[in-house]
């Protein structure tokens, strides 16, 4: 690159891909000796080997003793004599022999270890044995890329011509890649698509030419047969002279050329070879300008499709669904967080190959699972690569749970905020009770959160990690999804961090225990009465309970009261549980009632709404000739709201009449909590 000569396109001849040749790629030895010369010394042996000899399907086998059997999709595989039903009459023609020619061509050995053959449920299957000595070299995926990448860089990138096509077998591989179509057999000179072994001998191969790459300082990087190289320009006018195409880029001269001397074939139409800021590269949209990368059009496109294909149809194929989630898990490197948007077909993938079955219907939390796919749409495709400064935490909130409490503290707005678990997570995971407390934390204080930087400190590792990649729990992954979705919608960069137990500032107020918080359910209530053998009665007065829906919707209003004083009071409808947020409109019929509400609006009677009102109740009591005229202590008199957060002015007028089934009816317990 240092030469005396300018890199020119001139002095580069690249081959017609109407002269392609399959196989070739190795003839060139002398070129390919000089760069594994360059090659790490535990990878040199393999390379010489596969230059001078061919791709070798039988390096990567293992025999595989009985008492280290494999297991593969509740499969036991291991080394054996019993061969297939289908195998016995070539076996006979074996006999002694090592090995059998069948038209001179196909040789047949008593060493069949791959594939192996199954008959399970009356169907023959193919499996294939892990590669417990494969070739392993590591692509490089779009987040090794993004590493290389800064702002303003540029980019290009090769493809090549029929990939695998241009690797030679070795003379032994060559006889066990055959196949039989229209009454003739045919033999693989090449290495081809299908093999276990294909994608790491071919990744290893080309890793020779990218080694010499950047050795000589070029940043490169590869995927199998793709390969993006990154351009830093050394000054404003340089880089402009770049993308306009008036000066040859160098990097993308030198990687164009050790392609074509060690034999290989550019695809040409799939390359580019002048300097890009934005460029479409393995499925996604790199632009180094605003540092983003982005899922294209025409590919959200096609999954969309898919994906309301199959919402619209009773069964779907079980290939349509792999590919479906292949494509979901390759989108993850735009939104991370969308692996645990994934479970939910991976367990209905998972047991339909269980069952054996071709077509599955799709369940409900799919069919839910696809729906938020859909909706990104709405938010965008795109995500910034730029790493985010995570030295200043932001807004830090601590977080913890016990068995029977969960605490919220954030010290910068000096909240320490207790809870006791409702029924709907009482007898929960402790892990999944960590996880509601940074849920409940997200809705209560989001409108305060928005737009911020927030840090969660959770002394509960599962859900750290559950937070970018999803939960086996079915209600686990529902919680972490929701607190997800929570964060996208109201535009937080949200980050969970483990913190050891004797730094969490919410562990001592979740353990602290509150006979305030002690509540009264229904069958307990069943249960007093059983075993005292007294038919007792419900105080009127008494915190109502509500459901749990209804809870956490309360619980959000009563913190946005906090950050917004002049929020709109939400009244709780005692009748079944719910919020009204109806000020002024208290008449007409209950909601799924049918009953008629009676309240005093004029003169006196309009009081705020969480005001004891008992006092004057007890008056109309004692005017009225109720058996009770002290605060509470009758049957018919109504202290009309009560302390805290679960007040609310009175569904009925008790004071008119004593009516016990309203009463009754309004503290019916729903399975709801305080």
């Amino acid at each position: 690159m240092e030469g005396k000569e300018e890199a020119s396109w001139d002095n580069l001849f690249f081959k017609s891909s109407k002269d392609f040749i399959a196989g070739c790629w190795t003839r060139n030895k002398e070129n390919w000796r000089t760069l594994i010369a360059q090659m790490p010394e535990n990878s040199k042996p393999l390379l010489y080997h596969f230059v001078m000899k061919g791709a070798d399907l039988f390096l990567n086998l293992q025999h595989i003793p009985r008492q280290e059997a494999v297991t593969v999709k509740r499969t036991t595989i291991f080394t054996k004599w019993k061969k297939h039903e289908s195998n016995k009459e070539l076996l006979k023609l074996m006999g002694g022999n090592m090995k059998i020619y069948i038209n001179g061509r196909l040789r047949l050995t008593k060493f069949v270890p791959r594939p192996y053959e199954i008959t399970s449920q009356g169907r023959t299957r193919t499996l294939a044995i892990p590669n417990q000595e494969s070739v392993r070299e590591r692509a490089d995926d779009v987040t090794q890329q993004l590493k290389l990448l800064k702002k303003g860089d540029l980019m290009v990138k090769f493809d090549d011509k029929r990939g695998f096509h241009q690797m030679p077998l070795a003379e032994e591989s060559k006889k066990m890649a055959c196949f039989e179509w229209g009454g003739k057999k045919f033999v693989n000179n090449i290495l081809c698509f299908g093999l276990p072994a294909a994608p790491g001998i071919y990744q290893s191969m080309n890793l020779v030419g990218i080694n010499f790459l950047r050795k000589n300082g070029i940043k490169a990087t590869l995927y199998l047969d793709d390969r993006l190289v990154v351009i830093t320009p050394k000054s404003e006018a340089h880089r402009l002279r770049l993308l306009e195409g008036k000066e040859v880029c160098k990097e993308a001269w030198v990687t164009a050329a050790t392609l074509v001397a060690l034999g290989g074939f550019v695809n040409i139409e799939k390359s580019e070879f002048i300097p890009k800021q934005r460029m479409e590269f393995l499925g996604f949209i790199l632009d180094s300008e605003t540092e983003t990368i982005e899922i294209p059009q025409s590919r959200w496109l096609a999954l969309k499709a898919k994906l309301q294909q199959a919402l619209n149809s009773e069964r779907t194929s079980l290939k349509e669904l792999e590919r479906i989630r292949g494509t979901q898990a390759s989108m993850a490197e735009v939104f991370p967080n969308m692996r645990m948007l994934i479970r939910q077909i991976t367990m209905l993938i998972g047991q339909a190959e269980i069952q054996g079955a071709y077509e599955v219907r799709l369940t409900r939390a799919v069919k839910a699972e696809w729906k938020t796919w859909l909706n990104f749409e709405n938010s965008g495709l795109k995500r910034c690569w730029k790493q985010q400064d995570r030295q200043n935490a932001g807004i830090i909130i601590y977080t913890d749970a016990s068995n029977h409490a969960g605490a919220i503290v954030v010290e910068e707005w000096n909240i320490s905020e207790k809870f006791a678990w409702d029924e709907e997570y009482a007898s929960d995971h402790i892990c999944i009770k960590e996880a509601v407390a940074v849920k409940y934390a997200l809705e209560w204080y989001a409108k305060r959160l928005e737009n911020k930087k927030v840090t969660f400190l959770v002394d509960n590792s599962s859900v750290v990690e559950g937070a970018v990649s999803g939960s086996k729990d079915l209600k686990m992954n529902r919680i972490l999804v929701r607190i997800w979705e929570t964060a996208l919608k109201f535009n937080m960069d949200l980050k969970l961090e483990w913190v050891s137990t004797t730094l969490q500032k919410a562990d001592e107020p979740s353990r602290t225990i509150d006979t305030r918080e002690q509540r009264l359910t229904e069958a307990g209530f069943a249960y007093l009465q059983a075993h005292l053998q007294e038919k007792l009665e419900v105080d009127v007065a008494a915190t109502p309970l509500m459901q749990a829906q209804a809870r956490s919707d309360f619980e959000i209003a009563l913190h946005a009261n906090i950050s917004v004083p002049n929020h709109k009071k939400m009244l709780l409808n005692p009748a079944d549980g719910s919020l009204d947020q109806r000020q002024n409109q208290y008449k007409g019929n209950q909601r799924g009632k049918g009953r008629r509400q009676s309240f005093q609006e004029e003169g006196q009677h309009k009081k705020a709404k969480y005001y004891d009102q008992g006092k004057g109740q007890n008056e109309n009591a004692q005017k009225t000739g109720d058996r009770s005229g002290q605060r509470g202590g009758g049957k018919s008199s109504y202290r009309g709201g009560g302390r805290g957060r679960g007040g609310y002015k009175g569904q009925q007028n008790f004071a008119k009449g004593g009516q016990k089934d309203g009463q009754k009816n309004a503290f019916k317990d729903k399975g709801g909590v305080e």
